[in-house]
């Protein structure tokens, strides 16, 4: 039981060793090149508390800009 998240990777890729850091962290690389605007992959977050994994959405989406 818990909360899932699920972040959409548009157009750039995270910095996997910052995502490696965070252990509730599952990255799916689609293996496409990236374009302005094509989705290349997402990270799925999952926490038993939900306030604890919307947090963490903050901090992953930090490695995306």
């Amino acid at each position: 039981k818990g909360t899932s998240v699920m972040i959409n990777c548009i157009g750039q890729l995270p910095d996997k060793q910052a995502l490696t850091q965070i252990p509730q962290a599952f990255y799916h690389d689609y293996g496409k090149p990236i374009r302005p605007g094509r989705k290349v992959g997402h990270i799925t977050l999952v926490h038993p508390d939900r306030n604890h994994a919307l947090a963490l959405a903050d901090e992953v989406e930090g490695l995306l800009s």
